[in-house]
């Protein structure tokens, strides 16, 4: 999913206060169309020139009914835009977004050298993996850069739970991996996992799942030194050799872990997390039982009167029952019949 930089202070800049009162909105409503001039520009203008498009163009992007010469004219005076004799370009964009296009750049490169040795291995048969797996797409929101017009491709690998070989097949480490060449005395090499393994896409879904969390907690560069190759041996250790072969299992407790309040702090790496699996499980779904319970308001058990209410019937007035009291009052002082 694709994601930009987005300051608390946006809301009370005179920048964009600005811009809200010569537009006539309110600030809630400039944020908003801020907000959707960056998600376009992300899809359509990656490197934040807009000159090609017109006003109108920018004006439907951001859902503007209203002139839309005015509104850029708004936008170029604020500063969020920027005109000069080269163009119309977005106010510092690549502040905004350029860490997600140059990992987007990264991702793409790296793809692109896996698809190269890929095909030497295969003698030319690119499209068919070694190991037979087949690796699923997750969409991050940027088209291809050589075109930038298209709809979303899908451009990254992600670990999903089909993606998983069977309990006990080890197929997805590299089939270049050579145990105990070159070493002398005993042991072996450490495994390898090439980038379109289950457990290395595993441990790439895990790292983006706590990079989010820090970034949501204001911290950044939490995993930078982070070794996707360890992360990726201890995800292979938790299915073959814990045997945990539940693979939509282990997903789900990957998205849980990291909205936690107390494990999201304990629970960073992968060795935390295979250390820490089934402990996690038992915590995910007595938590989720407790919200379960919360959410219908009652803890599930019947509601049991131990005095059933006497509501209904006729009701009887103060004389009513004064007579009652008085006729009682004799009966009791009769004489035995």
């Amino acid at each position: 999913m694709a994601w930009i930089e987005s300051h608390q202070s946006l809301p009370g800049h005179p920048k964009t206060r600005r811009c809200a009162r010569k537009l006539g909105v309110s600030i809630p409503t400039m944020v908003g169309l801020l907000h959707m001039l960056w998600y376009w520009a992300m899809d359509y203008a990656q490197d934040g020139d807009l000159t090609k498009f017109e006003h109108d163009d920018i004006a439907d992007a951001m859902q503007w009914d209203g002139d839309a010469d005015q509104l850029v004219s708004v936008l170029i005076d604020a500063r969020f835009l920027d005109q000069d004799d080269n163009g119309l370009v977005i106010h510092d964009w690549f502040d905004y977004a350029g860490r997600l296009i140059e990992k987007r750049e990264q991702n793409n490169e790296r793809k692109r050298r896996s698809r190269e040795k890929q095909k030497k291995s295969d003698g030319g048969h690119g499209d068919v993996t070694r190991d037979g797996n087949v690796t699923s797409k997750r969409v991050t929101g940027l088209p291809n850069q050589t075109e930038p017009n298209q709809p979303n491709q899908p451009n990254q690998e992600e670990f999903t739970p089909e993606s998983l070989p069977p309990s006990g097949d080890d197929s997805s480490q590299d089939s270049s991996q050579e145990k105990g060449k070159g070493l002398k005395g005993k042991g072996s090499t450490k495994p390898h996992y090439s980038e379109d393994s289950p457990y290395y896409m595993m441990a790439v879904y895990f790292k983006d799942k706590v990079e989010d969390m820090a970034r949501g907690e204001g911290l950044t560069h939490l995993t930078a030194n982070t070794n996707l190759q360890a992360w990726a041996n201890d995800f292979r250790l938790l299915v073959e050799k814990d045997k945990h072969s539940d693979k939509t299992l282990i997903r789900d407790v990957m998205d849980w872990v990291v909205t936690d309040s107390f494990w999201k702090s304990n629970i960073m790496s992968a060795s935390s997390f295979r250390d820490k699996f089934p402990k996690l499980v038992i915590e995910m779904r007595n938590k989720t039982r407790g919200q379960r319970g919360r959410s219908h308001g009652t803890s599930g058990k019947a509601k049991i009167e131990v005095v059933p209410s006497v509501t209904d019937g006729p009701t009887v007035s103060d004389d009513e029952m004064e007579e009652y009291m008085k006729l009682a009052r004799q009966m009791s002082e009769a004489p035995n019949a």
